[in-house]
């Protein structure tokens, strides 16, 4: 993916070092349509950063909870779904109050949920080799689904760190507390919705995160039921 600056960029590789340093997996699954599977989840957080905690249950049940904190649970998805299709359930017992998710330095959030896409054919630089190398998740679109910010459900905000990226809000950081939600969106859609065009593949990686690092305080959510299919 091309980023923003070439600090994103030392970003991205400082935190591919800390991750194969610390060699953190959380083990865990998320069911997926029969023939699909992921493979271990993996937690990334970025340097100089106080790393969130996420609990993966027997269950398919992630708890999450970050103090002053920022991280990344990804996992690949080794058989992407071409339905493009994505449903979970999700709550938020505790957040800071809400912030502008389009400002740098600003954009906390208790949850999100992330779609990597690989870069389209020819579109991966030297950098992205470097990464992935390292072990760090190369891609190119990356499309969020956002619980948090002060902007209304269904805006589509751009990413105030990465160029071809996009975060969509389906809750808003005033949505009740301790209260599971069902989401079930359309990625194709949406996609076509957020860049003006459909998507040149199936996502390659799913990321969930939480962020409170900017202006601090605790988030407490949970996640559960991640399936591709209709």
């Amino acid at each position: 993916m091309k980023q923003s600056s070439s600090a994103m960029l030392i970003f991205g590789l400082l935190a591919a070092a800390l991750f194969v340093a610390s060699g953190g997996v959380a083990h865990g699954g998320v069911h997926r349509d029969a023939g699909s599977t992921l493979t271990d989840w993996r937690q990334i957080t970025p340097p100089g950063k106080q790393s969130a905690a996420f609990t993966v249950g027997p269950t398919n049940l992630i708890e999450v909870r970050a103090d002053d904190a920022v991280s990344f649970l990804y996992a690949e998805l080794t058989a992407p779904s071409p339905d493009l299709r994505l449903s979970w359930r999700w709550r938020v017992d505790s957040a800071p109050a809400p912030t502008e998710l389009a400002m740098r330095g600003m954009d906390d959030r208790p949850l999100a949920v992330h779609l990597w896409f690989p870069p389209p054919p020819g579109g991966e630089s030297f950098w992205d080799g470097v990464k992935g190398a390292l072990g760090y998740p190369t891609f190119g679109y990356a499309m969020t689904y956002v619980w948090g910010g002060t902007s209304e459900r269904g805006e589509i905000i751009a990413n105030p760190h990465l160029d071809d990226a996009a975060l969509i809000v389906l809750r808003d950081g005033e949505a009740p507390r301790r209260t599971w939600f069902q989401e079930h969106v359309n990625v194709a859609a949406d996609f076509e919705r957020v860049f003006g065009h459909a998507p040149l593949s199936a996502p390659v990686y799913i990321a969930i995160s939480t962020d409170t690092d900017d202006k601090g305080g605790t988030a407490i959510g949970r996640i559960a039921d991640l399936r591709f299919g209709s």
